[in-house]
Formats: structure tokens, C-alpha cells, sequence
């Protein structure tokens, strides 16, 4: 589909919005996004398997609009029809701001009181009772309520890597990436966590920034959002912001435990090898060789 069929589809569903301009925001695995009028982003999903994760979505908001001291998406506009492609998508008010940037952060002087509401943020977000929490609907197995289950996790994603990533590695890259599982599997301090409810794509683009009021305005995409490692919560920024920054959010976060950020970084390592599982599961070859290209470089 092109911008211009999703467009009409907001239109057909919501004749009585008047649609000024929009802008398409084509990045993402699972979804296409629009910005209309620069008030309102509407998501499509990308296959027909996301509907039950932006249905998830749109079931856990309320609650964490009501557990965070930050802003969360609220879907005012909603289509969840029987046929048609996609068959459900939603709309809510743009928060309004840009992503983390290092430079934008620096400029504003707004990099201390950033990092602090971040960690309140994830603070509270990771305090939330998994009591009567369902399990993300699009994971293979029930979720991990203690941390071996959480072993299971990585040894499944492991045995992946053995079959679908080692063996397309030059023996120098394969030996080294065989050590790094290895060391972070058989490491019983690796597990000595307990699973909090994370949102487990935590990266640049999530966290809107109000660059003139040095605040964070809100964090958005909440759809991969489910049980874990708080320490997940802590790769994206790592990575975007450099680890320095990820440690200021730390010392403004309530439950660090003295392994968190070697756990992180770890999560960090194994982030091309989701790339390569979702073209295999998902039958693309989208991602699968900058994944494989990623996992080789690093290790030689």
C-alpha cells in the first residue's frame, strides 16, 4: 500500500477529520506510520500477525498512563474490522518533541533532568505488579516470571544462533561469538533477577523530548512491551546515547542490581541476532545479512 491508500482509509473511517497534510514515517518493522497535520500519528500494521501485539497495545496503555510520570500514546481513533488490509490500525495525539539526541540534549543543557526522568520513568514501569499481567500475546511460550525461565529464553535464542547464524561466520567470528553465549549462559549471577514488566524497544526514537522545556514529553511504542530483564531497558539508550548516558539513567532508577549493565550489554551483543530470527520467522530477507554482517565484524 501506498501513503496515499492509508490516507484514504483515515478518511474513509473518519470523515469528519480534516486531513491538512501528512507525512509518512516508513521506518519500523511492524508497522507504517503517518503524521497528520503534525497532531495526529496514525499506526498500520505491516503483516496481519501484528494485530494481536498493537490489540496488546491498546489493552495495557490505560494502565500505564496511569503508573508512569510520563506521557504514553492514547488511542482516541481505533479500526478493528473482521476484513480488509490492514484490519486494524489506531491514531492518537502526537506527543509532541523529537527523539533523544545526544547534540539536541547537550544544546538544551537539559542532559541531567532528562536522565532523571528516565529513570523515574523505568522506575515505575518495573514496580508494576505482574499480578493478573497477561503474557504478550505474539511470544512463543508463556512469559518468564523468574529469571531460569529467562535462561530458557537465551539458551532457545542460542540454539537459533547454532543452526541459522554460526555457521554462516568465518571460524575466528564463530569461536569468539560461541565464547560470548557461553560465558553469559553459564554465569549463574547472569540470573540472579527477578522479571518486571519492561517495554523492551527503548531506543532513541521512543523517547520524546520537549527540547525547549528540557522535559521528557513521553515514550511511545509500546507494543513489544511484556514481562523480562529490566535490563533491557537499558540497551537502546546505551546504544544511541553511549553508555554514560544509560549510567546516568541508572542512578536515577530504584531497583539497579550489580549486574544490570553487564546484562545490557550482553542484550546489546545478541541485537543482530533478532534481526536474522525475524527474517527467518517472518519469511523476509530484510535484515537477515546486516545481522550476520554485524555479528562478523564485531567478532573479528
Amino acid at each position: 500500500m501506498t501513503p496515499e491508500d492509508y490516507i484514504r482509509l483515515v478518511e474513509v473511517h473518519f470523515p469528519r477529520l480534516e486531513i491538512r497534510a501528512y507525512e509518512s514515517i516508513e521506518m519500523g518493522w511492524d508497522y507504517f506510520v503517518l503524521d497528520v497535520n503534525d497532531e495526529l500519528i496514525f499506526r498500520f500494521p505491516r503483516r496481519s500477525n501484528v494485530i494481536q501485539q498493537l490489540e496488546w497495545e491498546a489493552e495495557i496503555l490505560p494502565m500505564l498512563a496511569e503508573a508512569l510520570p510520563v506521557e504514553v500514546p492514547d488511542f482516541k481513533y481505533v479500526v478493528n474490522r473482521k476484513s480488509g488490509e490492514p484490519s486494524m490500525f489506531v491514531g492518537y495525539p502526537k506527543i509532541q518533541g523529537s527523539g533523544l539526541d545526544a547534540q539536541k540534549l547537550e544544546e538544551s543543557d537539559a542532559r541531567k533532568p532528562v536522565a532523571r526522568r528516565i529513570g523515574e520513568a523505568l522506575s515505575a514501569l518495573h514496580s508494576i505488579s505482574l499480578d493478573g499481567m497477561n503474557d504478550h500475546p505474539m511470544s512463543e511460550n508463556p512469559e518468564p516470571r523468574e529469571a531460569e525461565g529467562w535462561r530458557d529464553v537465551y539458551r532457545r535464542l542460542f540454539q537459533f544462533a547454532e543452526e541459522h547464524v554460526f555457521p554462516q561466520l568465518s571460524h575466528e567470528a564463530r569461536s569468539r561469538e560461541m565464547q560470548t553465549w557461553q560465558e553469559f549462559l553459564f554465569d549463574e549471577s547472569n540470573f540472579d533477577f527477578s522479571p518486571v514488566l519492561v517495554h523492551q524497544d527503548l531506543n532513541t526514537e521512543h523517547v520524546i523530548i520537549d527540547y525547549e522545556s528540557g522535559t521528557v514529553a513521553g515514550i511511545i511504542d509500546w507494543g513489544d512491551c511484556g514481562i523480562g530483564d529490566a535490563a533491557l531497558d537499558f540497551v537502546g539508550l546505551a546504544q544511541g546515547m553511549g553508555e554514560n548516558f544509560a549510567l546516568e539513567v541508572l542512578d536515577n532508577y530504584q531497583f539497579a542490581d550489580p549486574g544490570i549493565m553487564s546484562r545490557a550489554r550482553f542484550y546489546e551483543v545478541v541485537v543482530p541476532y533478532h534481526y536474522v530470527r525475524f527474517d527467518h520467522e517472518s519469511g523476509s530477507d530484510k535484515f537477515r545479512e546486516q545481522g550476520i554482517r554485524a555479528i562478523e565484524t564485531r567478532s573479528t
